[in-house]
């Protein structure tokens, strides 16, 4: 790829493993009896930041795809930890990724 795109991917992967880990710290929280509701907001609060700056970071770049218009390196590094709080959350904390049928999508880059 082109030096812009190419640089555009390393900082999106680079960015990965803050959206992961404040994804992993919210989901953990939520089935922790000792951290206390404004802990769960705060951490909650974060991990929709992550989200709301990932899904800018797709239309910023085109999309469909994180850096465009074909799927890359930076997609594969996202994939698997959305994929799999699209079905754990709902179930383990009530926080949807996806919109319930017929409702807006809050992430549409995501979605």
């Amino acid at each position: 790829p082109p030096d812009g795109e190419r640089a555009a991917a390393e900082a999106l992967i680079a960015e990965a493993g803050n959206l992961s880990s404040a994804g992993f710290r919210f989901a953990a929280a939520v089935r922790n009896a000792s951290v206390t509701q404004e802990e769960v907001a705060s951490l909650r609060a974060a991990f929709e930041d992550g989200l709301d700056a990932l899904d800018a970071a797709i239309a910023e770049g085109g999309g469909p795809f994180l850096c465009g218009g074909s799927v890359g390196l930076a997609d594969a590094t996202y994939l698997p930890f959305l994929e799999r709080w699209a079905v754990q959350l709902p179930l383990t904390s009530g926080f949807a990724l996806r919109p319930e049928e017929g409702e807006p999508p809050r992430w549409p880059q995501i979605e």
